[in-house]
């Protein structure tokens, strides 16, 4: 998480309260396998993540609310991929590139 400059919120917060994502009754586990990622200079803006019971029987729900200010610019609220780059052999063999490196970078929590 350290190399994307990522923090997981819940536990940044409050390191020592024990929800749990996961539990199953029947095994007798319990786990913190689900995370609230956060890109570090966000974190200001999390106003609140929680965690919730939900519809799925082992599984919880997870809520983040973030407080950000209406000064931000902000577009017509549409984005729209332009398809036309696909043509562009420059950007398609850019994207793959970094695609490739990305797939080499671990997914693990520290």
């Amino acid at each position: 998480m350290d190399i994307r400059d990522l923090v997981e919120i819940q536990r940044q917060r409050q390191p020592k309260f024990r929800k749990y994502f996961y539990e199953s009754k029947a095994l007798k586990v319990k786990s913190r396998i689900g995370f609230v990622l956060v890109v570090k200079n966000m974190t200001q803006f999390v106003k609140k993540s929680e965690i919730y019971p939900s519809i799925a029987p082992d599984h919880k729900a997870i809520y983040m609310s973030l407080s950000l200010s209406n000064e931000t610019p902000r577009g017509r609220g549409l984005w729209k991929f332009n398809d036309s780059l696909l043509n562009n052999e420059y950007y398609v063999n850019k994207i793959r590139e970094i695609h490739e490196i990305f797939k080499l970078v671990p997914i693990t929590p520290s």
